[in-house]
């Protein structure tokens, strides 16, 4: 079963750290996309997929989310693949036009809400790091808003 769908993605990333005067300070941004994408069951596995427009062209992005993880597997003009296990710290690469980022992710969190059996919302929160300790934290939100 493959449903047209509405799909909502809401992403908060914060850093922290100290300004030449050793003051600590945080920055945070937000980011809200929706899309017109499809979502579908396969094996007790929820899919979702959507294509976006960005500066540097479009990325095709599918959401795999089994009961223990949730993978984001970015194509296009971006390209990447985040494994959000909870507890567990995954490597990966994020490759973006201007060059090739290793970043490692470390999972604290991941929750979907269904509603009358259909996926409705998927929540995970994450820290990545990357270099010589750098990291910035992040929560990443998918609502499957209705039916397209």
């Amino acid at each position: 079963m493959t449903r047209k769908v509405r799909i909502e993605t809401a992403g908060v990333q914060t850093w922290a750290g100290r300004d030449e005067a050793g003051e600590i300070i945080e920055e945070k941004e937000e980011t809200i996309t929706t899309a017109e994408g499809t979502w579908s069951v396969q094996n007790g596995r929820d899919f979702l997929l959507y294509d976006e427009e960005t500066q540097d062209g479009t990325v095709r992005t599918m959401i795999k989310l089994s009961p223990e993880k949730m993978e984001v597997i970015r194509s296009g003009a971006v390209r990447s693949r985040l494994e959000l296990e909870p507890g567990r710290i995954c490597e990966t690469w994020y490759n973006l036009p201007a060059g090739r980022l290793a970043l490692k992710i470390h999972t604290t969190g991941l929750e979907a809400v269904r509603e009358n059996g259909c996926l409705r919302m998927v929540r995970a929160e994450y820290r990545l790091i990357w270099g010589d300790g750098m990291e910035v934290s992040c929560r990443l939100e998918v609502r499957v808003l209705s039916e397209a």
